[in-house]
């Protein structure tokens, strides 16, 4: 959990949970009172980074452990250029994605178990003190989320274009990823307004209000 007088909050969810839409509903009711980023990127040097790790034509080539390397790498820049000074002004940092996606991404679903230990380790090196005080779940069947996205192609990245079996691994390493950490789970199959009036309640029991 951080330390530092702010709070942080990072919301995650499978293809098609819909976080966008909960992200717009955020900006809505709170405006400059949140911080809300996003990762990869967050940052000008870390969106570059994210352009290579999900929009290089040959990054959907890359394995797990080249694409693990670019995560930390821009989470790193987004940590130090933007969470970390936000935080430390006691400023709520909420982030649409996080360290939860690499693990349950480049780790879980890209079949890289080698890389569990250096994960945790990596995560005590380039996050410290500042851990997210909650991640918030938007749990959907991968196969429910695929059917929303369909015709959506403009703005899919190379991971949304991959197989239903690798999101379902994907969903499995989430739940892996939080059994080690404070996390709420939100089923995603609701409105999206029942969703949103989860996560508030979820916000205000983190003093968040």
């Amino acid at each position: 959990m951080s330390t530092s007088k702010g709070k942080f909050i990072v919301i995650e969810g499978g293809d098609g949970a819909g976080k966008s839409t909960q992200f717009d509903f955020l900006k809505e009711i709170f405006g400059e009172k949140l911080i809300l980023t996003r990762e990869p990127g967050g940052t000008p040097y870390a969106e570059a980074i994210r352009g290579l790790a999900l929009e290089h034509p040959l990054a959907g080539n890359a394995d797990g452990k080249t694409l693990f390397m670019l995560m930390w790498g821009s989470r790193a820049e987004h940590m130090n250029h933007l969470v970390v000074p936000s935080l430390e002004e006691g400023k709520i940092v909420i982030s649409d994605r996080f360290d939860s996606s690499t693990f349950a991404y480049n780790v879980c679903a890209q079949e890289q178990e080698s890389l569990k230990d250096y994960f945790w380790k990596t995560r005590e090196s380039i996050l410290g003190e500042h851990l997210p005080d909650l991640y918030i779940y938007l749990d959907l069947d991968p196969q429910i989320g695929e059917a929303r996205l369909a015709g959506r192609d403009d703005d899919k990245n190379h991971f949304d274009r991959r197989s239903l079996d690798f999101k379902n691994k994907v969903r499995r390493g989430f739940f892996d990823f939080f059994k080690q950490v404070p996390h709420a789970i939100i089923d995603a199959t609701q409105t999206r307004e029942k969703i949103f009036e989860d996560i508030l309640k979820v916000l205000k029991e983190q003093g968040i209000e």
